[in-house]
């Protein structure tokens, strides 16, 4: 061991990557139910499955083109001077329908664990340097005690899916789903949650309550749990296709998504339509917080465009 870290080798065999993934809602790294794999940038035929160490890092081997990695003694002299580096695609899918499914390129061989670095501006509360962010699916068990705010994303904007699409059930009136949609919450005015769409455009966020207000002139008077409330304001990355890898998501493109628009009220005339506003919403204790936009079309969903 060094430096904290297990050495990524099994017998003589030096692993080409290991990756961590982070759990924002149970604060931990998630070593159960993930179905991990990787190709070739060039050849998504070619794939290898990881495997998750007792310290819950998902560990690759028998990773294509990276024999002599393998082979290799995985000591200093060996990572001094490696193997030329190769671009893959690692997949993550959860079996146990907790997050959202997404992908991510990583260049190998990589020593230990990899460092996965956040964009510039995006920042992730908790989570220990270089693990790998989940978001949790629409279809997630929330556990007790957590704040919740859920939305149905939909850009009017965009194609109508065909009828033979997954999609069809999803469908409320001319557009598409707001996919991979990377939307952000600020509760009370604190650093906020973040939540990636689904295929379908359905995105939720769980996190902690802020810590409860006073109440009265003095603003500190008990004010009952059950009656808390606390202002929330949402902001949206969006661009149709940018981040779009099919049934997945893909993480880069979804953190290089511009600013998007996330409207109140939606009219047939351009002039009549509000733009959410910082100060609409409220979040109750022990409520789920449903976002809809005002005038869209049956089904209760938010419309989400490009600025």
């Amino acid at each position: 061991m060094k430096n904290g870290f297990t050495e990524l080798r099994v017998g003589a065999r030096t692993a080409p990557l290991g990756l961590r993934f982070w759990d924002p809602v149970t604060a931990a790294f998630v070593g159960d139910g993930l179905r991990v794999s990787a190709y070739p940038v060039a050849d998504p035929t070619r794939r290898a499955a990881a495997s998750v160490s007792p310290s819950r890092v998902w560990v690759f081997h028998k990773l294509p083109g990276m024999g002599a990695v393998e082979r290799g003694e995985g000591d200093e002299a060996f990572w001094a001077s490696p193997p030329p580096k190769r671009t893959i695609v690692v997949e993550v899918d959860d079996d146990l329908g907790r997050f959202v499914p997404f992908q991510l390129e990583v260049e190998v061989p990589v020593r230990r664990p990899l460092e996965w670095t956040p964009p510039a501006g995006v920042s992730f509360p908790g989570m220990p340097p270089g693990a790998v962010p989940l978001f949790s699916s629409a279809t997630r068990a929330v556990p007790r005690g957590l704040c919740v705010v859920r939305a149905d994303l939909w850009d009017p904007n965009a194609k109508t899916p065909p009828k033979n699409t997954k999609n069809t059930k999803n469908t409320k009136g001319p557009g598409g789903p707001g996919a991979w949609a990377l939307v952000t919450a600020a509760i009370d005015g604190l650093l906020g949650i973040s939540g990636l769409a689904d295929g379908e455009g359905r995105v939720l966020l769980i996190g902690p309550y802020p810590a409860p207000m006073g109440g009265g002139e003095d603003g500190l008077t008990g004010v009952p749990l059950l009656k808390q409330s606390w202002p929330v304001s949402l902001s949206v990355r969006y661009e149709p296709g940018v981040s779009n890898a099919g049934e997945r998501a893909k993480l880069s493109g979804a953190f290089s998504q511009a600013a998007g628009s996330l409207w109140q009220k939606w009219d047939a005339d351009p002039a009549a339509r509000e733009k959410l506003a910082t100060t609409t919403l409220t979040l109750n204790y022990g409520e789920e917080l449903p976002v809809r936009t005002t005038g869209a079309a049956p089904g209760g969903v938010l419309f989400v465009t490009r600025p």
